[in-house]
């Protein structure tokens, strides 16, 4: 079992990678290929994914952090989602922000599937 002093710095670690990923790699990039833009926002929806891809009765065994990082990734998904690039005379919607727009449609519509079958679970082991 790590020690608090090194699960925090653990938490901490993760936490300034993701911010970095996010701010200073995703939002500030101008001219990455569409597809380098959907694998690097798809690397970033599988980490906010990877506690809500275990059974419900398991996600309650994993470390506080685990949860928080997950949630920081999908944050980071909803905050790609509104970049906007400052161009010669007007704002226009970042390529990131499109690319991000769609992958976090779908795991809302994942997340949502999830949450109407777990309470369907649910109410048919309450009925029993």
């Amino acid at each position: 079992v790590p020690s608090a002093d090194s699960a925090t710095a653990d938490e901490s670690l993760e936490m300034t990678v993701l911010t970095v990923f996010g701010d200073s790699v995703l939002k500030l990039q101008k001219e990455a290929p569409v597809e380098v833009l959907q694998r690097l926002v798809n690397c970033l929806d599988r980490c906010a994914s990877r506690t809500g891809s275990l059974p419900i009765q398991t996600v309650g065994l994993l470390p506080l952090h685990c949860s928080r990082f997950s949630l920081g990734c999908l944050q980071m998904m909803f905050s790609l989602c509104s970049c906007i690039l400052k161009t010669s005379s007007y704002p226009a919607v970042s390529e990131t922000s499109k690319v991000s727009i769609s992958i976090l449609t779908k795991r809302c519509e994942v997340i949502l599937g999830q949450f109407l079958a777990d309470e369907n679970d649910l109410g048919i082991l309450q009925n029993r």
